[in-house]
């Protein structure tokens, strides 16, 4: 897939850390995909592309199966994940948004021509700092020896 199949989308490059950073700022999302730093990070093997629609972060993941991380930012994103449909579509790529949280889920749950599927292995972890600290129990006793052998 290159760059060109989705109009108005660019390639990931450093120099649009601020721009990216600074919408994400307005209305930091819930998943930890969508940061800059991430984004750029994997920018060699997915080959991100990006614009703004109407006050939104639309980003399509152009790895060896395509898909759109969900929109951010302050502006529609019901509105911004019809308008990535359309795109991805008019394209030839499956019009799907991966690692979405249950803010956007939940918020497009009601409409019928969208299919929303949950997918377990792309859940964030989520730990207590106690735990952290202690690394006491079962649980955590592959982290303890990584920090043992360190």
């Amino acid at each position: 897939m290159k760059e060109q199949d989705f109009p108005g989308f660019k390639p990931l490059e450093l120099n649009d850390r601020r721009t990216i950073s600074d919408l994400l700022a307005l209305a930091p999302p819930l998943v930890s995909e969508l940061t800059f730093t991430n984004l750029f990070i994997w920018r060699l093997h997915y080959r991100p592309v990006w614009r703004i629609y109407n006050d939104c972060l639309l980003v399509v993941m152009q790895g060896e199966a395509p898909f759109a991380l969900p929109p951010a930012g302050p502006g529609d994103k019901t509105a911004a994940v019809y308008f990535l449909f359309k795109q991805m579509s008019d394209s030839g790529t499956p019009p799907i948004i991966a690692r979405a949280g249950q803010d956007l889920s939940a918020s497009l749950a009601e409409r019928p021509d969208i299919l929303i599927l949950p997918d377990p292995d792309q859940n964030d972890y989520v730990y207590l700092t106690r735990d952290l600290i202690e690394l006491a129990g079962r649980k955590y006793h592959q982290k303890k020896n990584h920090l043992n052998w360190f």
